[in-house]
Order: structure tokens, then C-alpha cells, then sequence
């Protein structure tokens, strides 16, 4: 998987330390987002 630099930025701004760390971020992020965009839907 090949990130743009704007996804890459993403990351490195949500970084924790570690892969796991930052996955776990990153999917709870995507997770409050997507409650979110079904709430305005």
C-alpha cells in the first residue's frame, strides 16, 4: 500500500510510538468519523 503525502502527513501527526499504537489511533479515528458521517446522512 503506497500513502499519499497528505495520508503520510496524517500519520506522522497521529504517530504514538509505535505501529500498534498508531494503527490503534488511526482506527478509532476512522471509527468516530464514520459515526459522524452517518449522523449527518
Amino acid at each position: 500500500m503506497r500513502f499519499t503525502e497528505n495520508e503520510l502527513k496524517i500519520i506522522y501527526q497521529y504517530s504514538a510510538g509505535n505501529k500498534e499504537k498508531t494503527l490503534n489511533q488511526l482506527e478509532e479515528i476512522i471509527s468516530k468519523i464514520k459515526e459522524e458521517t452517518k449522523k449527518i446522512l
